[in-house]
């Protein structure tokens, strides 16, 4: 990636016509909302002709994910000064939902962001973006399985015989998340129900387990 001295002045032009319709669009999405929110509207307000937009982003859906990658971004600064936190896995686990729950509270809109990406949402974003998208999400979900492993290892988490440490991943467009992926003892015969401490998602709630607990799907925390 060229840095802004490498760049041309064609090439920074272009760069900076692109973050000044991210920043527009930003604004306009806490504003209008998603679905009043339209690349018309956006060239209109930056006063430019609609295919200038388009240059940039085939659609607004790729202009929001540009806007929740660099949500992304920042909240996995955060991240990962809890993933830099020495403790036990129950005390790592805590210090990142602490750190979730924190950013949460600090940076509603780019929470607000990040659950605009339903299901459907993706379903219409460029192919390039989406993957890039998923990779950041992809980058928090590896670590949180290293840490759990690293539970069961530790013995804070307890599984029944036969039982295994799973991931399930569900788009939803409830209130809480859009992207929720929990992490739980999965019996192979049966579907699992997450513990209520066990999953992370996208708004960054992520409940600390309790002391003493059984979960609902074999597992059980010391």
């Amino acid at each position: 990636m060229h840095t802004v001295h490498e760049l041309s002045p064609k090439q920074r032009e272009i760069r900076e016509r692109e973050e000044h319709i991210l920043e527009i669009a930003r604004q306009m999405f806490f504003e209008e909302g998603y679905y009043n929110l339209t690349m018309g509207k956006i060239a209109k307000r930056i006063h430019c002709a609609n295919g200038t937009v388009y240059l940039h982003f085939p659609c607004k859906e790729d202009i929001i994910v540009a806007l929740a990658e660099r949500a992304h971004e920042r909240r996995y600064v955060m991240l990962r000064r809890s993933m830099a936190f020495r403790g036990s896995s129950r005390e790592r686990l805590l210090a990142f939902s602490l750190a979730g729950e924190y950013y949460a509270r600090l940076h509603p809109g780019d929470m607000l962001l990040m659950k605009t990406i339903t299901r459907s949402f993706r379903e219409k974003v460029s192919a390039e973006r989406g993957k890039r998208f998923e990779e950041l999400e992809q980058r928090i979900i590896n670590y949180l399985m290293r840490m759990v492993h690293q539970a069961v290892t530790e013995g804070d988490l307890v599984l029944r015989p036969g039982s295994t440490v799973g991931r399930s991943r569900e788009s939803t467009s409830s209130p809480s998340s859009t992207t929720r992926t929990w992490w739980c003892a999965r019996q192979s015969t049966a579907a699992c129900r997450p513990p209520a401490w066990a999953w992370h998602s996208a708004a960054g709630h992520c409940r600390p387990p309790p002391r003493k607990t059984t979960a609902r799907c074999s597992a059980s925390i010391r």
